[in-house]
This record gives structure tokens, C-alpha cells and sequence, in this order.
């Protein structure tokens, strides 16, 4: 198993399987080089993904500790010092973090079982708010969560939101009940999901629903996020209704979209808790599923850097004309 053991390794800890409370991890991926650990000055910065043998789970151990992980998501998470151009949301992120907003908002009002007027909505993670805004433009009362400040306050202020900053742990202090409960690219990032959904179970009217998204496993994709240190755990389609089925929660709608995973659910004892499928197969498809998402991560490296580099090249002969002219 991957250990830190150099600068800030007392920032990393290793966890049993957060679903069933098991140690009994396999590893079916390693990533050498995690820019969030780096960006926590966290040396080596490897991550390991690992398998429970006894129930199918998907996780990371080790794992950043629940101090390191506040650092993170309250200034770095999204920030010049991972790439980002700002740390505040930019114009080129805004713009397509509006068409995610409206296929997301779309995806939502097609998988109710039946249409709803618009109530009380709590967004956990909304980011810069524009899904959150999509629902208070069709007169649902709002209300966002978001850990990292400057996400926050864009929300707040060019978008007139109501939007806390805090993250799960706050909403055991609501005074408040929702129809509707958004989490989409949040449960990854839970150190404990099961006590997630509880706190969310809480504050959510009987009939309500939870709107949930999360990275497909199977499918990943060349995005080098999608294994990142932050996402705390993973899920196939087959692995979130286990995992949600075990936590008392029932699968209203759920959808593998492209790299996603898409799900409707609400609580109240599944009807069954689904099997869990041969363990050798599904890690034989992990690993090799794996070892093609690294493949393309390091060929999207190398496009990117000659774009990077023709766009340079081009710049210069641009103010050699300029400047012969």
C-alpha cells in the first residue's frame, strides 16, 4: 500500500472501507503524481485505489486527513495554484459551467417519476452557483453550500444566491427542511458518505428527493482528475445502488451518462440490496480500464503541451512581424 512518508505525511491516513467498515483493500490503481497532494506540500504525492474484498467499494487509502482536505477546498481547491487562471471563477469556466448547468437542471426535471411545483432546494457544493441559480429562476427557494470562499462569494454576488460557507458538516446546524437535496460531483469527497446521507435524510421533506452525481469508474474518460486525491471514493453504476441500497436509500432514477453517473434517490429500505457481481471480474476491469485512462492521460498531456507550444511559437513570430513592420 502507498505510504506518505515524507513533508507533511501526518496530513495523510489510512481508513478502513468507509461503505462496511472492513480493511481488507485490494489495489487496482496507483497515481504516481496527484496535484492536490502536491499543492498540500504532501511528499510523495501517490495515491492508491483500492477494492474492498469484502464488499465491492470503491476507495483511496490513504487519504488526505479532514484537516488537510478543509485547507484544500477552503483556498486551493480551484485556485491559481492548481492551474486554475484565477481563483475566482473565470469567464472561459463560467462559460462551460453554464451548459453543464442547464443539461444537469434538464436531467433532473426528466427523471422525476412525476412533476413537482417548485419548493425549498439545498445545493451541497455549488460551486459558483449557476446550477442553484437554474432552480431560482423557476421559483424554487434556494439555499447553496460551498466550502471554497471565493466559489461562495461569486454566488452571493453576481448571482443574488443565499449560499453558506461549509460543506456537509454544516448541515446538521440547518433549521431547515428541502424538497430537494443536490450533491452532483460531492459524494466522492466525503470521508464518510453513509453519515452524509444521513445528514442529508434529516433535513429532507418525506417526499423529497436527493439529486446525486458522481465520476463513473468504468468510464473514466482522459480527464486526470477523475482519480484525484480529493475524490475519496469511487463508483461504478453497479457499486453506487449497492452502496446506496446498504445505506437505506432507494434508486428512484440512475443513468451512465458518458463519464458520469446520474442517480434520483430517496430514502426508505431498498427493496433488495443488490449482489455483489464476481470481485475477480469486476477488478480484472478496474485494472484494465485503469491502465487505458492512464494511456490517454498521457496522450492528452502531450497534445496539450504541443498546442502549448504552437500557440507560443506563434505568438513570437506574430511580434517578430510587428516589430520587423
Amino acid at each position: 500500500m502507498t505510504e506518505a512518508t515524507g513533508a507533511h505525511a501526518e496530513m495523510m491516513e489510512q481508513v478502513p472501507c468507509p461503505a462496511c467498515g472492513a480493511d481488507r483493500p485490494r489495489v487496482w490503481g496507483r497515481v504516481p503524481h496527484d496535484r492536490y497532494l502536491a499543492a498540500l506540500d504532501i511528499r510523495p504525492p501517490r495515491t492508491a485505489r483500492v477494492l474492498c474484498v469484502a464488499c465491492g467499494f470503491l476507495y483511496t487509502t490513504p487519504q488526505p486527513t479532514a484537516e488537510a482536505l478543509a485547507r484544500l477546498y477552503a483556498s486551493l481547491y480551484r485556485s491559481t495554484a492548481l492551474g486554475y487562471e484565477s481563483d475566482a471563477p473565470s469567464e472561459a469556466y463560467l462559460a462551460l459551467k453554464r451548459q453543464k448547468a442547464e443539461h444537469d437542471y434538464q436531467w433532473f426535471l426528466r427523471a422525476l417519476p412525476h412533476p413537482i411545483p417548485p419548493g425549498d432546494v439545498l445545493e451541497i457544493g455549488c460551486a459558483e452557483g449557476l446550477l442553484l441559480a437554474c432552480f431560482a429562476e423557476t421559483g424554487w427557494r434556494t439555499l447553496g453550500l460551498e466550502p471554497t470562499r471565493a466559489y461562495a462569494a461569486y454566488a452571493r454576488t453576481h448571482l443574488g444566491l443565499e449560499v453558506l460557507e461549509g460543506f456537509v458538516e454544516t448541515l446538521v446546524a440547518l433549521d431547515r427542511r428541502f424538497d430537494v437535496v443536490v450533491a452532483l460531483g460531492v459524494l466522492e469527497h466525503i470521508k464518510h458518505p453513509r453519515s452524509m446521507l444521513a445528514k442529508v435524510s434529516a433535513v429532507l421533506n418525506p417526499e423529497g428527493f436527493c439529486y446525486l452525481q458522481v465520476p463513473n469508474a468504468e468510464r473514466p474518460g482522459a480527464n486526470p482528475d477523475v482519480f484525484c486525491a480529493p475524490h475519496l471514493s469511487a463508483f461504478t453504476a453497479d457499486s453506487f445502488q449497492a452502496f446506496m441500497a446498504r445505506a437505506g436509500w432507494a434508486v428512484a432514477q440512475l443513468e451512465a451518462e458518458a463519464t458520469s453517473i446520474y442517480a434520483l434517490v430517496r430514502p426508505g429500505l431498498a427493496e433488495l440490496v443488490p449482489a455483489v457481481d464476481n470481485l475477480d471480474a469486476r477488478y480484472r476491469r478496474l485494472r484494465a480500464g485503469f491502465r487505458r485512462y492512464r494511456i490517454r492521460c498521457f496522450a492528452r498531456r502531450i497534445v496539450d503541451s504541443l498546442r502549448y507550444r504552437a500557440a507560443v511559437a506563434w505568438r513570437r513570430v506574430g511580434r517578430g512581424r510587428r516589430g520587423s513592420s
